[in-house]
């Protein structure tokens, strides 16, 4: 069996698995294309990052299924190198698709209603974890004062020290939720001066 087989049949198992969840996002990019209908390739972009949650999902489930044995309510501090890039790929085009639709909706004064105060805050933690996991700095790093917890390359370490605006962070050890296997992603908020540990199947949820 080649490699592209092999993929087709991961995605064919994983979109029945997950039917369900795969409906919500077909949904949702139909609703996106109903408010910004000249906008209508968001409708494949949003389907596209469906179905790789459901791939995730998948791989996240199998995970805990593995590790369930040892009863940890700790996080999990493993996890299969294929599902963390897969994540990060989900976490990048997610926000992606976020941030146009944000621009869209917050340009058009009829539909700047529709990105309200939930939305704002699921595409706060999006961009908090983005720049922590793939910029690998602080969001809105500028705004802190004092010294902070900080995971920095050749100090693993989470110490307080000083942050310059830019610095190469670690998002701390990778983690995965010991129920669901969901990635743990830890991103620092400003507003409360520490760190949020941030699930990704909650993000997609």
């Amino acid at each position: 069996m080649t490699a592209i087989q092999l993929c087709e049949l991961l995605l064919t198992q994983c979109l029945s698995t997950n039917s369900d969840r795969s409906a919500r996002w077909s949904d949702a990019s139909h609703r996106v294309a109903r408010l910004l209908p000249e906008h209508s390739i968001l409708v494949m972009d949003i389907q596209q990052i469906g179905r790789l949650d459901c791939v995730v999902v998948e791989l996240e489930g199998d995970i805990a299924r593995l590790v369930r044995a040892s009863q940890s309510h700790q996080p999990i501090l493993l996890a299969p190198e294929f599902c963390i890039v897969l994540a990060k790929s989900w976490l990048s085009l997610t926000y992606e698709v976020f941030r146009t639709i944000q621009q869209r909706l917050r340009s058009n004064s009829e539909l700047r209603a529709h990105w309200n105060g939930g939305i704002d805050q699921a595409f706060s933690n999006l961009e908090r974890v983005r720049v922590a996991e793939l910029k690998r700095e602080i969001a809105k790093g500028n705004k802190l004062k004092g010294r902070v917890e900080l995971v920095v390359p050749g100090d693993e370490q989470a110490t307080a020290k000083d942050y310059l605006h830019g610095q190469t962070v670690l998002n701390s050890l990778l983690a995965l939720r010991p129920t669901d296997g969901s990635i743990v992603w830890h991103a620092f908020n400003p507003d409360l001066g520490q760190s949020e540990e941030l699930y990704r199947r909650d993000m997609s949820e």
